[in-house]
């Protein structure tokens, strides 16, 4: 099998194996994506730091730079969260589970995780830039002793339109050492509970 890696200038086919709506709106959405040929080898197919990027096209649209969500301290696919905000990304909200995208990467010098050994950690993110950050948090949450504490403060627009708000809420995500906090930034439509 040839690794990703090798050329990062070259895609690579890569198989949808899920998507997942992140949004009310359905505008944000997170792709888990294996090569071509399954699961086994991710990987060795696509090693990459937290924080690095990763070019994701699909035929006949172009492609875009999208943060890997993923963690590489996980096995299973690498999953990219997607904002629909232009002609690739529609495209790309068009696929489904069994479809094929190319893959290219990783870019990025990704966090400079080796410095932040040790230490407490802030993080902060705003609507899809929490994309980027979910593989620092999810790095740190599973080298736990590697770390002090872990605060995370996620803002969106609305409630609506908040990210991995399951995934952050979820029991056991909520211990001595990891707080989320979410915020919206604008009003919350009559009728709604704001989030907390």
């Amino acid at each position: 099998m040839s690794s990703i890696n090798a050329n990062p200038l070259v895609p690579q086919v890569g198989t949808v194996v899920d998507v997942i709506r992140e949004t009310a709106s359905g505008l944000i959405r997170t792709f888990s994506i294996v090569p071509g040929h399954g699961e086994d080898g991710v990987r060795e197919w696509f090693s990459y730091r937290p924080g690095q990027c990763g070019m994701v096209s699909n035929v006949g649209t172009g492609e875009s730079m999208i943060a890997m969500a993923s963690t590489p301290t996980r096995r299973g696919p690498l999953e990219f969260t997607v904002k629909l905000a232009g002609r690739n990304t529609a495209a790309l909200h068009e696929l489904g589970p069994g479809d094929k995208v190319g893959v290219r990467g990783p870019y990025g010098n990704g966090y400079p995780i080796e410095r932040l050994a040790g230490r407490d950690l802030l993080v902060i993110g705003g609507g899809i830039g929490l994309s980027g950050l979910r593989s620092l948090v999810n790095y740190c949450l599973d080298k736990r002793s590697d770390f002090g504490r872990l605060t995370v403060v996620y803002g969106a627009q609305n409630p609506g339109e908040m990210c991995y708000k399951e995934e952050l809420s979820r029991p056991g995500r909520r211990h001595a050492t990891l707080q989320c906090t979410s915020r919206s930034t604008r009003p919350h439509p009559a009728g709604t509970a704001r989030s907390r």
